[in-house]
């Protein structure tokens, strides 16, 4: 059976930098021989929505399912290339103020933006906005173990990579509950999303 565009799969996957290094992971087995100790995370997508980055979700069209297989991502197809205007100098007053003691290396928050500290000197400090990964060119070894038919599944696993956390939801007979209150605007999006991507959804209702 070939994984196809809409198919929801569980999928098994070690990323790794273009040194070797890993970044993120589920697969067990590797997990234990490699030291983590972080409970990991059932990872289960809708091939071609970009919940994962694009070069690993493109990768996934037209695999055998139970097929393990590798993946290399260029940094146009995982977090993109490093923007040098997402490099700002900020000044030292910002932290004094928050009392943070600037060095280069520290993860801050400024603003409501996450970043690194580059470099400090004098009054000003040089953070770098990018993502973590911008600019790497990433490796994958990943496994599609299913492909998930159950609508709660598909529903959990949605909502989870749609809004960034578990939502707690009622499923029966083509009828979804959301049990959570969002702004119109956002219930109506996220209500196109899911019944674009879950054709067993007829009808949606937000509630607490």
């Amino acid at each position: 059976m070939k994984v196809k565009k809409g198919d929801f799969v569980d999928l098994e996957f070690v990323g790794r930098l273009d040194d070797g290094k890993i970044f993120d992971l589920n697969n067990k087995e590797v997990a234990k021989a490699e030291g983590f100790t972080d409970e990991l995370d059932r990872v289960v997508v809708c091939v071609g929505e970009r919940e994962v980055v694009e070069g690993l979700d493109d990768a996934l069209v037209d695999k055998e399912v139970g097929s393990e297989f590798k993946v290399d991502v260029p940094c146009e197809k995982a977090f993109g290339k490093k923007n040098a205007k997402l490099y700002q100098l900020v000044a030292a007053n910002k932290f004094k103020d928050q009392k943070i003691n600037p060095h280069p290396g520290l993860q801050v928050n400024i603003d409501g933006r996450v970043g690194v500290i580059k470099t400090v000197s004098g009054g000003r400090i040089m953070i770098d906005f990018n993502h973590p990964l911008g600019g790497r060119d990433l490796k994958y070894d990943a496994k599609i173990l299913k492909v998930v038919e159950d609508v709660n599944d598909k529903v959990e696993f949605s909502l989870k990579n749609l809004i960034g956390q578990k939502i707690p939801f009622e499923y029966k007979e083509g009828k979804l509950t959301v049990k959570i209150e969002f702004p119109d605007p956002i219930k109506k999006e996220l209500g196109e999303k899911l019944k674009e991507r879950i054709k067993e959804i007829k009808d949606i209702d937000f509630k607490k």
